[in-house]
């Protein structure tokens, strides 16, 4: 391997929320030589509409959860056992009653709703695919507004030298 050391941390908190016919959410940890080298990252609060509760899980190689089960302790902030509880009720009644196809349907229906609601504003969405966030370019209603700074990652100069971001006035 080029990079044996490697672990990923996947943000897949959006699994479930693929809005269109023919996409599919495909997890890092299916890749090929990735399932031993993946923690994956879910969130049961957007999946169930309940952020407030704070609550995900992880699922990845079992020596790697035991390495992040031991700092659990250390980072949690507001997760009570009665939701835990809660949440694995949630999962088998979700099962039972279509809710994870439910929602893509509410949130398909969302997100066209906001997107032609922008679009008809001249605010030029980008429609997305899953997820509940929706971007828009809003050069055309605001085109004296500078674009944003290339990527801190591509710029070459000094950290003191460079704006990473735009104050808006």
């Amino acid at each position: 391997r080029k990079h044996p050391r490697l672990i990923v941390v996947a943000d897949d908190v959006y699994e479930l929320m693929v809005l269109d016919v023919g996409l599919e959410h495909v997890p890092f940890s299916a890749l090929p030589g990735m399932w031993e080298r993946t923690l994956s990252v879910y969130s049961a609060g957007k999946v169930f509409s309940c952020t407030g509760w704070r609550i995900g899980y992880c699922v990845g190689p079992a020596p790697m959860v035991a390495n992040l089960r031991s700092t659990q302790s250390c980072v949690s902030f507001c997760v009570a056992s009665p939701f835990e509880v809660a949440l694995a009720r949630a999962f088998d009644e979700a099962v039972q009653t279509n809710y994870f196809l439910d929602l893509q349907g509410d949130l398909r229906r969302k997100r066209d709703t906001l997107v032609t609601a922008l679009d008809q504003a001249g605010l030029a969405p980008v429609v997305p695919g899953g997820g509940y966030f929706v971007v828009s370019d809003t050069s055309r209603v605001w085109p004296d507004i500078p674009p944003s700074p290339p990527s801190a990652l591509l710029d070459e100069r000094s950290y003191e030298e460079r704006r990473d971001f735009l104050v808006c006035n």
